[in-house]
């Protein structure tokens, strides 16, 4: 703490510092991230994932003191609940810091932040009305609701989330695939998403997300182990995917290469490892039709 702070006091120019990663330093705790911010006000990105000790008061600070933040990694912090994603009246009280705090983001990580339910999510979408990139890994709490918040005020009904294009999803264990739909609905530009771990997805699901998303070209649904061959077809139907796992799809069969290697002859990333049922013969279309591939996971 005393170092952070003393780094961020002596520097001749503060306001010049935009960028600071001090990931994994996990001797950091509140005091030093609130002494910080009292110096690196113009921060432009900041990275303080695995620091974790850090809590929500840490937290209020970084969100409501660094408001010009275009980037924040808060990842595995575990300690941090949904108060650092509402305005303190209480504590701070700035009527600049209520209307500007996230205001700025476009990447925002929140890995494993298993304290975070979609109360936060709700109101992060509300005031990071132009994050692009969303990483929500790990998020236990994280339900269907989650998606309904993030792309549709709850109080006005108005419409949000047009603007996303990375979405992590993945290990969100009580996410059912029902709220998929409004996804392409509402977030039409989706170009990454990761819904790697989430074990209640069904073919029918993602039928849905694929036909709704049709920008999607990076899909990863590694551990989704209800998945059949007819989800590939699903994805084959509408999407142009250049970066799919099926990790631990343990359903898929050769029926599965044969339409990746028809339809996905553009590939560049393809995981298949742990899918009991592939053999020689698929593998082999795949290597004759997708000659863009660069890297190929089947163990």
């Amino acid at each position: 703490d005393v170092g952070l702070v003393q780094l961020a006091s002596s520097l001749p120019h503060p306001h010049s510092l935009k960028s600071l990663r001090v990931r994994g330093c996990r001797r950091l705790t509140d005091q030093g991230i609130t002494g910080m911010t009292r110096y690196l006000e113009k921060l432009k990105a900041l990275d303080v994932g695995f620091c974790n000790k850090i809590t929500d008061t840490g937290g209020v600070a970084i969100t409501h003191g660094l408001v010009d933040l275009e980037r924040l990694d808060l990842s595995d912090l575990y300690l941090l609940s949904d108060k650092p994603f509402f305005f303190d009246a209480v504590g701070d009280g700035r009527a600049i810091a209520d209307k500007a705090m996230m205001s700025n983001l476009r990447e925002l990580f929140l890995l494993e932040c298993r304290g975070i339910s979609d109360h936060a999510i709700s109101e992060i979408a509300r005031r990071a009305s132009k994050v692009t990139t969303l990483a929500l890994r790990g998020c236990a709490r994280l339900t269907d609701q989650s998606l309904a918040v993030l792309t549709k005020c709850p109080v006005t009904g108005a419409e949000r989330g047009a603007q996303v294009l990375k979405l992590d999803l993945s290990y969100c264990p009580e996410l059912s695939g029902m709220g998929f739909s409004v996804l392409g609905q509402r977030c039409k530009l989706l170009q990454r998403v990761d819904l790697s771990g989430c074990s209640r997805l069904t073919d029918k699901h993602i039928r849905v997300l694929s036909s709704s998303c049709s920008a999607i070209q990076s899909l990863f649904l590694a551990h989704c182990k209800l998945l059949s061959d007819a989800a590939v077809q699903a994805l084959c139907d509408h999407l142009w995917v250049e970066e799919l796992d099926l990790s631990y799809c343990n359903k898929l069969t050769d029926e599965s290469l044969g339409l990746i290697a028809e339809h996905f002859t553009g590939a560049t990333l393809l995981r298949l490892s742990w899918c009991r049922k592939l053999t020689d013969e698929g593998l082999g279309l795949l290597a004759e039709s997708c000659r863009w591939l660069r890297r190929l996971e089947v163990v």
